[in-house]
């Protein structure tokens, strides 16, 4: 047999490669062109989505344009789409979700742009109305202690924000039975709660709610039910105490934020220097920086003033604890340098 000639099967194999490479050309183009049918589909939708919610809420329909606008989010995340999400989250009173995207929009939009300015606007009106949450384990509460709201642990001695309404809380810890808490939220609110896991022997009998807000009321000389989860005493002004160290161990953490923001906050100012010239004209960074400057300042102004309110009534409410206790309701302001507002705490 007559061996190929080497030129001819030179020749074969770079008409080979051609095919393949002129397949995989082809390949790609499809691929494309499929993925730009797909987006151009996913963008006609999101405008539909997003026509439709805002026709609903013109018609006053907040659950409805809600549904909508998140539908067109999740496909096109554009932050004029999250300021109408957050717009009727706060209709529908999801408070800490609609603060939340509320300052999303202000970090996503320029300072120019006249939609940044309603969304720091309405973040300045939901920023007292957010009901907030602190957990405490009770000094009885075994090592390993934990509590959960559905899967997330919080952390004890936090504050964190919550929607108003009902809220569901687990207890657990090593070698106990989980004990199930509820307690609802209020507007203008802080909920104190002192959390522990049932005992040994079982799960104990019902005890009241434990918060800073209205408790069932009981005589001075009786005893708490057995192993409540909630930390009681004969003494009249226990409750008060008690209320008094949460409120001022809430202000302090609020201090320390305001004083960490702060520092933060000069930080960006001084990259503003950096990238700015005298007349305020800033490279994108100079810009950048000026924006967060000023959230970070707002949110140092306001954490700073509710630290000192709350050591302030903490302190008073720990000092006069003492004799017949009675209820005490402490109306403080916050004000900072572009927002005005007041926060309520009662204790009983």
């Amino acid at each position: 047999m007559r061996p190929s000639s080497p030129t001819r099967s030179t020749g074969d194999r770079q008409g080979l490669a051609h095919k393949a490479r002129a397949t995989l050309l082809g390949l790609a183009l499809a691929s494309v062109a499929a993925t730009s049918t797909t987006a151009a589909f996913a963008d006609a939708r999101a405008d539909e989505l997003f026509q439709e919610g805002r026709k609903a809420m013109k018609a006053n329909d907040w659950p409805g344009a809600l549904a909508s606008l998140s539908q067109s989010y999740k496909l096109e995340p554009a932050p004029g789409t999250l300021l109408n999400v957050a717009e009727c989250e706060m209709h529908v009173g999801k408070l800490a979700q609609a603060l939340e995207h509320f300052k999303q929009v202000e970090i996503a939009l320029p300072t120019q742009d006249k939609r940044r300015g309603v969304a720091v606007e309405r973040a300045l009106s939901l920023a007292s109305r957010v009901p907030r949450l602190v957990v405490k384990l009770a000094a009885t509460a075994p090592a390993g202690t934990e509590v959960y709201r559905g899967d997330t642990r919080l952390e004890p001695g936090a504050t964190v924000l919550v929607d108003p309404g009902p809220i569901s809380l687990r207890v657990t810890a090593p070698g106990r039975r989980e004990r199930a808490l509820s307690v609802t939220a209020k507007e203008n609110e802080t909920t104190a709660v002192l959390a522990e896991p049932e005992a040994l022997d079982g799960p104990a009998a019902p005890g009241p709610v434990p918060g800073l807000g209205p408790s069932p009321s009981r005589s001075p000389a009786s005893s708490p039910p057995a192993d409540s989860g909630v930390q009681a005493s004969a003494t009249p002004g226990n409750g008060k105490r008690t209320a008094g160290f949460v409120i001022g161990g809430v202000g302090v953490a609020s201090l320390g934020v305001g004083v960490v923001t702060g520092l933060m906050a000069l930080g960006k100012a001084s990259t503003v220097k950096e990238h700015c010239d005298p007349n305020l004209a800033c490279d994108p960074q100079g810009v950048d920086a000026g924006s967060s400057g000023k959230t970070l300042s707002l949110v140092s102004t306001i954490t700073v003033a509710a630290g000192l309110v709350g050591i302030g009534v903490g302190t008073f409410l720990v000092v006069t604890s003492k004799g017949k206790s009675a209820p005490i309701t402490a109306f403080a302001p916050v004000v900072s340098p572009e927002f005005a507002g007041a926060t309520l705490w009662r204790s009983f």
